[in-house]
């Protein structure tokens, strides 16, 4: 539906020794009924056996009565079985164990169950723990919760520090929709692209006590929406200061991010309003943020083709994500600015004039700190205050040199053409001043693919030719970065 810079298909999954290399966990949430940008596409084609049998959390191998062939469905050739813990010790002396082997065509391979009683998470319970032995070291997990009806899914990765021995880890979901109640749980082990297992010792893996630090099922949980199509569309230009409008529907966050509407902490001469939107990043990728509905569509004026707003920011010098999209998912354009105040009120401007004029919107998306080490931990530097966002406001885009030339008057880095593409597509990118530039591809846990350019410019229009032959179909991120310029875009390769 809608179209984020997150957007995946599975064959472009991506190793967790990428962007979050110095972490142990991360988590990214997806829904397919709204956005159809997922971090981790549905690892599984069929639907699961309908003699699958759910089990009771926490989950551990003790209780033989059970037919535990009948509870872990595996895809891709990975399988799970029950046998006696080949590897007992004082960390664990349980009799029986949970197998994993990995003897697969592709490294997402893996196996999911069941649980008899949805669970959810909220801001003080979101963890999982399982305990691990591994063959390896350096080991990627990917554990998924999912609904069984495939309406939402969110994935988080912890990495095993040890070998030949069992050790605890812990897996993170701090950025869970607290509305969204979970019943499926995916594991994939050495979730690693290239990483696809030969059914050997290096590729079986031995689990047990799966425990799930999840919200008390009887507590109130708060309003919000539990799906986009649950949005209240807002009015533009956006504040906050209708009292009768529903604000715990205007914005939906996703990856980890929150809006909220609050008192103006900072009420001043730049922004005496009562009431200011709060975007709380937790936990998550990099691109975790938020968005809304507009309930009248516009398009981009020619003459004023920027959208405005006002922002209080804990650190100067913070890329702000600017997202407008249609809802169908048609069409959408993004730019970067940004900050360049640390905790007072500014007005930024984003010139969207790249965006076409004739085109309608009716999607604003938000995106704090969009940059790779901008992952959020819900603190007061991961908080943002947002108010007023007007579209347009008056800018001027570009200037005639005295060539006579048409110079950019601003960076700017276009769609690729064609996307989808095979194997082959051009990305066109404008510089309006000499600069050190680079345009890179990664992948979208953040390891870099290409260097498409790197070095200075000279002010003008560029363009760059990419051919992803080598790299398996999927969606891939490419980036232009020039001093504190960053924009971010996606393209679609299918052989």
């Amino acid at each position: 539906m809608y179209r984020f810079i997150f957007t995946v298909i599975i064959a472009a999954l991506l190793p967790v020794s990428g962007l979050f290399a110095q972490t142990t966990n991360n988590v990214s949430e997806s829904n397919s009924a709204g956005p159809d940008g997922v971090v981790i596409a549905d690892t599984v084609d069929d639907e699961p056996e309908p003699d699958l049998t759910p089990v009771s959390l926490p989950l551990d191998f003790e209780d033989q009565d059970i037919n535990w062939d009948n509870v872990f469905l595996g895809f891709e050739g990975a399988h799970v079985d029950v046998i006696e813990n080949p590897h007992k010790d004082e960390d664990n002396d349980s009799d029986y164990v949970g197998r994993m082997v990995k003897d697969a065509v592709i490294y997402w391979a893996g196996a999911f169950f069941l649980v008899d009683e949805p669970f959810y998470f909220d801001d003080e319970n979101y963890t999982i723990s399982m305990d691990v032995w591994s063959p390896r070291s350096n080991v990627g997990i990917n554990l998924k919760v999912e609904q069984f009806d495939g309406e939402n899914e969110v994935d988080a990765f912890a990495v095993t520090s040890t070998s030949g021995e069992w050790e605890t880890l812990t897996w993170e979901y701090s950025g869970a929709n607290v509305l969204h109640d979970w019943d499926q749980i995916t594991m994939i082990f050495d979730f690693d692209e290239g990483q696809d297992g030969d059914g050997g010792e290096d590729w079986t893996w031995y689990f047990d006590n799966l425990e799930v630090n999840a919200a008390d099922p009887d507590a109130e949980r708060p309003e919000g929406p539990a799906n986009p199509e649950d949005l209240h569309p807002v009015t533009l230009p956006l504040d906050f200061e209708d009292e009768d409008y529903n604000w715990n529907f205007a914005f939906f966050g996703f990856e980890g991010g929150f809006v909220e509407r609050v008192e103006n902490p900072d009420q001043s001469d730049r922004n005496s309003s009562d009431w200011v939107g709060k975007m709380i990043k937790g936990a998550g990728p990099f691109w975790a943020g938020a968005f809304t509905h507009i309930d009248e569509s516009f398009t981009i004026d020619e003459n004023a083709p920027a959208i405005s707003m006002k922002v209080w920011s804990p650190r100067e010098d913070v890329p702000i994500l600017m997202k407008v999209e249609q809802q169908d998912g048609e069409a959408e354009y993004e730019v970067v600015g940004n900050t360049t105040k640390s905790q007072e009120w500014e007005e930024m401007i984003w010139d969207m004039s790249g965006a076409g004029f004739e085109t309608e919107w009716d999607v604003v998306t938000l995106i704090f700190d969009f940059q790779e080490s901008g992952v959020g931990d819900g603190g007061e530097s991961s908080t943002w205050y947002f108010d007023d966002l007007e579209v347009n406001v008056e800018y001027q885009p570009t200037s005639i040199d005295e060539s006579g030339d048409l110079t950019p008057a601003a960076f700017n880095l276009e769609q690729n053409y064609p996307n989808p593409f095979n194997p082959e597509t051009q990305i066109r990118y404008e510089v309006p001043e000499q600069s050190e530039v680079t345009l890179e591809v990664f992948n979208l846990m953040g390891q870099r693919i290409a260097v498409l350019a790197s070095g200075t410019h000279q002010p003008g229009q560029y363009t760059a030719s990419f051919d992803a032959n080598d790299l398996a179909s999927g969606v891939y991120i490419y980036r232009l970065q020039a001093g504190s310029f960053s924009q971010t875009k996606k393209m679609m390769f299918v052989k």
